[in-house]
């Protein structure tokens, strides 16, 4: 049995709806031990929510089912690879959710690791998580650790009434969630990148190097995963033997990450170009402040060679004897810088 496998490099680093959780649904969770939910749907038939005990049933009867278990349950391991039949590297696959985004075929089935947001606290983060999957016609299995935000988006579809006409539609679902909370990620950073350019433009900058920062590690932790997921998506469409679903979601996959991973490679370009010209012009303010400095130390330089010339202790100083003497010292002093002034002025050391 032929197999490919690719791996790639692991992933860096706000939809308000609550996503589901195994606790949630207590009477599922205590039938099947990490089970989240299960669909099935297809044909004319509407989508809807499967029962533990319904899932066979319904793998025999419907066009597809999709099972979304917790990994963190370690029993649910071996009833995934009964009910859906898994082979023994889609098993292990999922059983150890590999970090970096993984994608594999044989048999006309596709098993991997994607990248999508998490959900911490209720809300979206920008810090990236993976879910594993196992898919083949009529079945999709996905597994995950923490809770994302694509696959909660593809769950509410359904719940809403979306009808996929296969498993593998299900996945580009979830592929496609990820890629849209992605461009809201990318939306909210590129307003952040017009305020610091704004205050770039109106020569009120400030040390706006901490915010590019933030928005250049947005875009990388997202350019790592999506670079990966597209490469992986496009040679298993030209190597894996899939029904034409699966190949149609393979080339919809591939297609969206790489409409977002052109918005990813602009966002940081931009905000490269951007970090370079706040640093310009910090580096422009520290140079003025301190020619400024060195400005004001030479003009007091005159004055301190007047007062360590009269400070010596040594006899026949001028003035020494004279009631005015302080008077014409001072003098001095005010004549030598003055002329020490004029001096910078005429050879242009005192622009700024």
């Amino acid at each position: 049995m032929a197999a490919s496998h690719r791996q790639a490099g692991p992933p860096a680093a706000r939809e308000e709806r609550d996503p589901i959780h195994p606790l949630s649904h207590p009477e599922t969770h205590d039938r099947v031990p990490g089970l989240l939910w299960a669909y099935a749907g297809g044909g004319d038939g509407p989508t809807v929510r499967l029962k533990p005990q319904e899932i066979a049933a319904a793998m025999a009867g419907r066009a597809w089912v999709w099972i979304a278990v917790d990994l963190i349950d370690q029993r649910v391991h071996d009833w995934i690879r009964a009910v859906g039949d898994l082979g023994p590297a889609a098993s292990a696959l999922m059983a150890g959710l590999e970090s970096a985004p993984v994608l594999e075929h044989e048999a006309g089935a596709l098993h991997g690791v994607f990248a999508d947001f998490s959900i911490d606290f209720l809300r979206v983060s920008d810090s990236i998580g993976g879910f594993a999957f196992a898919v083949r016609d009529g079945l999709l299995v996905t597994g995950w650790r923490h809770p994302l935000a694509g696959v909660d988006a593809a769950r509410r579809a359904l719940d809403d009434g979306a009808r996929p006409v296969s498993s593998f539609a299900i996945l580009a679902a979830i592929v496609a969630g990820f890629c849209r909370t992605g461009v809201q990620r990318l939306r909210t950073a590129e307003t952040e990148l017009d305020q610091v350019e704004d205050q770039l433009l109106a020569a009120q900058a400030a040390d706006e190097r901490k915010s590019l920062k933030g928005v250049r590690r947005l875009a990388l932790a997202l350019h790592r995963p999506v670079t990966a997921m597209t490469r992986l998506l496009r040679e298993a469409a030209e190597e894996a033997d899939l029904p034409p679903a699966g190949t149609l979601a393979l080339d919809e996959m591939a297609t969206r990450l790489d409409l977002l991973d052109q918005s990813v490679l602009t966002l940081m370009d931009r905000a490269k170009l951007l970090q370079e010209e706040v640093a310009a012009e910090l580096a422009e303010q520290s140079n003025r402040s301190l020619r400024a400095l060195t400005v004001m130390t030479a003009l007091m330089l005159p004055g301190t060679l007047v007062v360590g010339f009269f400070g010596m202790n040594t006899g026949g100083l001028p003035f020494a004897d004279s009631a005015a003497g302080t008077v014409g010292a001072a003098f001095l002093w005010a004549v030598s810088t003055f002329v020490f002034w004029r001096i910078l002025v005429r050879t242009g050391a005192l622009r700024f």
